[in-house]
């Protein structure tokens, strides 16, 4: 499943390095209210250009700005189920740390006959921040948790000088939800993605996002 964060093309990297793999779609999830990718507040139009510099067709599930499990279950398999179909086998996740996300993700694949992929589980997060950015990897904070984080952060480049200046027990990875970043350039991609940062809203009283739009 794909958010155009660092985590989702960190797991797209992880799979095109590995032997015998071949990922053949991206597959995301957006409010249609919106039309934005959940937490992080991108626009559907925007992933749909990054899917583009992958070079690889998206899949976009849309969901209720309510929405509750058993609609996102159902939503999720009626979009899946023609792609298993056809022959794909595996949905690949870019979780990283939080079990009961991911005994949620395997328990849904089961239910559909596919097979989930944790490309990520269990990295070191310091290491992985330091082997992404190290690699090539550029992102945008695009999303912060206000009890945690400034949102002077937002717009900002997720690189080493970020990671040392973040509060001690904020992962450098955002794996706790306390930040959330929007890739423009990757190793995967065939060229950068060109943005402009426009307003920022606040959702929940608590996560403020920056509304990136392409240039």
């Amino acid at each position: 499943m794909f958010s155009g964060g660092k985590d989702s093309l960190a797991a797209l990297i992880r799979l095109h390095e590995a032997p015998g793999w071949s990922v053949e779609r991206l597959v995301t999830t957006f409010n249609q209210t919106d039309r934005r990718i959940a937490l992080h507040g991108t626009p559907l139009a925007l992933l749909r250009r990054q899917a583009d510099a992958v070079g690889l067709p998206l899949t976009a599930i849309g969901l209720p700005e309510a929405s509750d499990n058993p609609t996102y279950r159902t939503r999720i398999a009626e979009a899946l189920e023609p792609l298993r179909a056809s022959g794909l086998a595996h949905v690949a996740f870019g979780d990283i740390h939080l079990a009961d996300i991911r005994e949620f993700r395997e328990a849904q694949m089961t239910e559909l006959g596919m097979t989930p992929l944790f490309p990520l589980w269990q990295a070191d997060t310091t290491e992985l921040a330091r082997e992404l950015i190290s690699g090539g990897l550029q992102a945008r904070i695009c999303c912060v948790d206000l009890q945690v984080l400034s949102a002077d952060l937002l717009g900002r480049l997720w690189d080493f000088e970020l990671l040392a200046q973040l509060p001690e027990g904020v992962d450098p990875c955002g794996e706790n939800g306390e930040f959330h970043t929007l890739v423009v350039d990757a190793p995967v991609m065939q060229h950068p993605l060109k943005v402009v940062a426009g307003d920022t809203h606040v959702s929940h009283d608590r996560f403020c996002m920056l509304d990136f739009r392409p240039a």
